[in-house]
């Protein structure tokens, strides 16, 4: 992600703080994993005409909502890398992110018309992937080489607990309580896990001397260097493709309630199933030996 350098930490993080370098990774992913496979179908299909054009209509949502993690994160992350304040490099980006995450939670949940909807979706995923690209900073800044796969696999913990915990939220705003509640309840967790990272992790201040304008610096986040990297290419080819299969994983909600002639309440109870089913199967398969 960047050209700045900065000598990486030698000296072994305790267990307690590699968990709180994570944690943030729940708080970003249960909110993704409740809107996009249970909250946001379902807003769509409350909509006049959603229920009949909910495949399309969903498509043009997430379509725009994926142009911001492109353009966003890289080029965050890389000004990020430059960034001299009293609480250090990432840490004002990841907290001004999820508080703007809140205020689009709440346009989101009281949006009244589909365009509103797209609208706020877009501006949620500019807040939410402005603080992820500082954020995926802090591995390299913070834990030494030898404790990266450690790193990682608290990482991937995370992400699995993060996802079960937002469909699960989401299913119980379908079935008992109501989306407005259930889309602001993702946003509390998020803040929760933002305010254990920001009050246990010490990044410092130091920062390398930036040579560019912070244009320049923004533009060197998409330099052409990567393309002579084949195995980050490939790696970047394989991710494309697992994420693609995923995000299919969207269209759950409409096929149970289409195929299968399921209320809305009975396919998002069916889709929480079948997420947690995944879940552990892909936290069992990470286990050593």
């Amino acid at each position: 992600m960047t050209d700045a350098h900065i000598e990486r930490p030698t000296r072994a993080l305790p267990l307690t703080q590699l968990v709180t370098l994570s944690i943030y990774w729940f708080g970003i992913v249960i909110i993704w994993g409740g809107l996009n496979k249970i909250i946001l179908p379902a807003m769509i299909g409350r909509q006049p005409g959603g229920a009949e054009n909910l495949g399309v209509l969903l498509a043009i949502v997430v379509t725009v909502g994926v142009i911001a993690p492109i353009l966003i994160q890289p080029t965050i992350g890389m000004i990020s890398d430059y960034t001299v304040t009293r609480w250090g490099r990432r840490k004002p980006y990841i907290v001004m992110g999820t508080l703007l995450d809140i205020v689009f939670l709440f346009g989101l949940a009281t949006s009244q018309t589909y365009v509103a909807l797209v609208a706020f979706y877009f501006l949620l995923q500019l807040s939410s992937n402005a603080a992820q690209g500082p954020f995926q900073g802090y591995v390299p800044d913070l834990v030494p080489a030898k404790q990266v796969g450690l790193a990682s696999g608290l990482m991937g913990t995370m992400i699995v607990l993060g996802t079960i915990a937002g469909v699960g939220i989401a299913t119980l705003g379908v079935t008992t309580v109501s989306l407005f509640a259930a889309t602001m309840a993702l946003g509390v967790v998020e803040v929760l896990t933002m305010i254990i990272l920001a009050a246990t992790v010490h990044e410092g201040t130091a920062a390398p001397q930036r040579t560019k304008s912070w244009l320049g610096v923004a533009r060197s986040a998409w330099g052409t260097d990567i393309l002579r990297q084949s195995s980050v290419l490939w790696l970047l080819v394989v991710r494309l493709l697992f994420l693609g299969a995923y995000a299919a994983t969207s269209l759950a909600l409409p096929y149970f309630q289409r195929a299968h002639g399921m209320t809305e309440g009975d396919a998002s109870t069916t889709v929480f199933i079948g997420t947690a089913i995944v879940g552990v199967m892909t936290a069992l398969s990470a286990l050593p030996g």
